[in-house]
This record gives structure tokens, sequence and C-alpha cells, in this order.
């Protein structure tokens, strides 16, 4: 009896030890299902958050619709900012610029330089001005932030409209204001009022702008542009003298006197002061004063310090300076692109260019003995007559005069029967119009070696070409050619 019932317990504590081992495993196995569940539903509950505007982009035909995307990774302190920027851009991106066949625009439809500048102009004005545009909607998780933008086309169009009859009352304003003045005294003030009139209808070059203007109906922008022109035509530029002489490299002889008037022989003449002018010359080097404005009398001075290498005739101009003329605040790249095809007076004055005259006295001694045949003068000659200049046998003749001194000395035996000479030279250039002394230089330790004295002086000669070339000549070149 005792046996059994201590079997019977045994059994009971067998039966309790899987009753517990099969808990823990049912424990587990739910806490696997719940962990594969949640892992499976994450993703799914992120696509229920992420709006459907971020992953396809909407389409309304009644507005623009504009979105910014920035990674936070990328732009982890401003990227709202900057996705605001973006959105903006998106949006603009969208509202096409038409260009009626009867706008000035139409008329530079195959510059495409022209075109695209005007069309980042207008951009860049309406990022900065555009208005009512609304922000839907914004969404973001740890890696990006994304911003929805869209604005009606109406209320854009109808912006759009007043913007251009605000900007059509102002341009006539300034047009009247313009016309009011008096086209000689007041020319530059009148000229700028008209472009500031233009400045104000620029954003619509593409468009046939109309206005009522001294009673009638006109293409505003054409009869601008037009009575720029006409402005441009009746001014009259006069150089005094417009014929000269000068040498190569060296300043005019005189300046070049510049006088402005509007009008012509039917119609009373009036000086335009104030009238900014621009130098041009035909030949690279010239160096003169390069712009000037008109002073009392509608007068002008030009200086020219130095005239271009390039003997015989030459060309220079004074031109209307039409940068400086349109310059107003808040214009267009493409508006002055625009006005700087308008045709601009201009006066020509033409310079009969010599060659610069020299002088030299080359005193060239081998052995205390003059050279039968010179050596440096000649080689010197040749070079400098590359540049255009001329040589004179008369001091008094000479613009410029060129001293060269230069002797050996027996530096008795080298070796054997091989003999050494000496050389030095010196040489000095001078302005004789001016009186002074341009470049001054010398030469020495240079040597020759042969076997007689007089040989080794010549090669001596020789050697010192080598040096002058290199170390003399230059330096010689650029006084001579004020370089």
């Amino acid at each position: 009896m005792g046996g059994n019932f201590h079997q019977f317990f045994f059994i009971l504590d067998r039966l309790e030890t899987k009753i517990h081992t099969m808990k823990n495993l049912f424990t587990i196995i739910i806490g696997l299902v719940i962990l594969v569940s949640c892992k499976s539903v994450k993703p799914q509950a992120e696509q229920v958050v992420r709006p459907a505007w971020v992953e396809q982009r909407p389409v309304n035909g009644f507005y623009y619709t504009g979105i910014g995307f920035v990674s936070k990774s990328q732009r982890p302190y401003d990227y709202q900012q900057i996705a605001k920027k973006n959105a903006l851009d998106d949006l603009l991106g969208e509202i096409k610029v038409n260009v009626s066949s009867n706008s000035i625009l139409s008329q530079y439809q195959n510059n495409q330089n022209f075109n695209q500048q005007y069309f980042s102009d207008v951009k860049l004005v309406a990022s900065e001005t555009v208005e009512n545009f609304e922000v839907v909607s914004s969404w973001e998780n740890k890696e990006q932030y994304w911003i929805y933008y869209r604005l009606s086309k109406s209320e854009f169009e109808s912006q759009r409209r007043k913007k251009r009859d605000e900007a059509v009352s102002k341009a006539i304003s300034l047009l009247q204001y313009a016309d009011a003045m008096e086209s000689g005294t007041q020319f530059v003030n009148q000229f700028r009022a008209r472009v500031r009139a233009l400045v104000a209808v620029q954003q619509f070059l593409n468009e046939s702008v109309e206005g009522n203007y001294k009673g009638k109906q006109v293409f505003l922008i054409n009869e601008i542009i037009n009575q720029l022109q006409d402005q441009l035509i009746h001014v009259q530029i006069k150089a005094n003298p417009d014929k000269l002489k000068a040498i190569i490299v060296k300043a005019l002889p005189e300046p070049i006197q510049v006088n402005v008037k509007y009008g012509s022989k039917s119609v009373n003449e009036k000086v335009i002061n104030g009238f900014p002018l621009k130098f041009y010359a035909e030949a690279s080097g010239t160096k003169a004063t390069t712009i000037a404005e008109t002073q009392s009398g509608g007068n002008a001075i030009f200086g020219v310090s130095k005239v271009s290498g390039n003997q015989g005739v030459q060309l220079y101009k004074i031109k209307a300076d039409l940068e400086r003329l349109i310059k107003v605040d808040s214009i267009f790249n493409s508006t002055r692109q625009l006005l700087m095809n308008l045709d601009v007076p201009s006066a020509s004055i033409v310079i009969d260019v010599q060659p610069i005259k020299v002088f030299i006295k080359s005193d060239e001694l081998n052995l205390g003995e003059p050279l039968q045949i010179k050596i440096i003068e000649p080689a010197l000659k040749k070079r400098l007559g590359d540049l255009g200049c001329s040589f004179v046998k008369n001091e008094a003749n000479a613009d410029y005069k060129i001293s060269i001194s230069t002797s050996t000395k027996d530096l008795g035996v080298m070796w054997g029967s091989m003999l050494q000479s000496g050389i030095e030279l010196q040489i000095i250039v001078e302005d004789l119009a001016k009186d002074s002394e341009l470049f001054k230089d010398n030469l020495q330790g240079i040597k020759g070696y042969q076997i007689t004295k007089e040989r080794a002086g010549i090669e001596a000669y020789n050697n010192l070409m080598i040096d002058f070339n290199k170390k003399i000549y230059p330096h010689l070149r650029a006084a001579i050619l004020q370089e």
C-alpha cells in the first residue's frame, strides 16, 4: 500500500513539471507571434501616415503646385527654410511665360542669351514678389521634410493684371515727366526718366503692353525705345582736332577736345552738360583717358599718354557711354542688354603714327682702337627697327639718343699660347624732348680667348652680345616703348 502511494506522488510530480514546461513554451510562442505581428504592421502604419501628395504630385487645373523636399541628414539646421525655397521655386516653375507676337521679346526670339536672361530676371522678381500662395500641408519623419504650396491661377492672373496696370500708369507718368524737360540742358535727366519708364514695365516685355499716351493708344514699350533712340540720334559729338600726328608709344602732343550738342543745323543747337563719353582705340597698347563727362559748355577732354606701337594710320573713337547713360535703379540685366543695342553718336579721330626716331652714338674699341666693323650698333639697330624705330644721323632730329661705350683690355696669357681679353660696356638712353635719362646700365667681367690679343678682343665682343641680349636689351626695349 505504501509503495503505491509513493509511486502515485512521483507520477504527479512529473506531470506538474511537464505542465510548467509547456506553460513556458506557450509564453515564448505567444511573444514571438506578437513580435512578428508588430514588425509586419510597422511599415504598414508608416505608409498610412505618409500623405498622398508626398507619394504622388497633385494635379489641379485651378492651382499652380509647388512641392519642396529636403533630407534632414544633409541639411540638419535649415531644412525647413530650404524646403520652403524649393517649394516656391517648384511652384514658379509651373508658371509659363507666353510671348505675344506684338511684344518686344518676339523680336528677339532667335536670341537665346537674351531670352534666357529675361526669363531668369522675371523668375527672380517673381520669387521675391509673388503673393497669396498658401501652405497646404507639410510632413516629416526622422529623415525627410516635405512641404506643399499652391497658388490660385485666377488669383495670380488677377495680381499680374493689377501690377501691369500700375506699371503702365507709372511708365506713362515718367514719359510725361520727360516730355516736360528741355532736350538740351536736361538731356541726361530726360533720357534716364525714359529709361525708368521702361524699367517700370520691364516685367512685361513678353506682352503687347498698350497704354493711352498723348491721347492715343500706343504699344508702350516700343514707344519708349523709339523715344530713347530718337534722343540719341539728335546728339552731335565733335572732336578737335580730328586729325593728329603722333609718335609710336609716346603721348599725343595735345589733348583731344570734345564738344557735345543736341539738335541739328536746322534747329537751335544746345550744349549738353554731364553727358558721359567713352574712348575707344583701334589698336591695342594705347593708354588714354577712357571715360569723361562733359562739363560747362558741353566740353570734355581726353588725353592719350601712350600711342600704340603700330606704325601708320590709327583710328580713335569717342562715343556716348551708353552703359553709364542707362544706369538707373532696379534695371534688369535683360533690359540693360536690350538698351545696349541702341545706336549711339560718336566722333572719329585719325592718328598718323610715325616711327620713333633714334640717334645712336656708339664707341666700340678693341685694345684702344675703333673696330673697323662695329658689332653692337648694327645688332641693336636690327632689333629696334623691328619695333618700328627709324634711325637719324642728326641728334637734333631724334626723339631718343642711345650712347654706347665699349672697350676691351688685354689680360695676358691664359695658358700656353692662348691669350685673354676682358670687355666693359656702358649704355645710356635719353628722351631728348624731355631732356631726361630713361635708362642706364653696364656689363663687365666678360672675357674672350684666342691666340692673338686682337682676336681675343673680338671674341669678348661676341660673348658680350649674348649677355647684352639677355640682360640689357629687355630693359632697354621697355624704356623706349614705355612698357
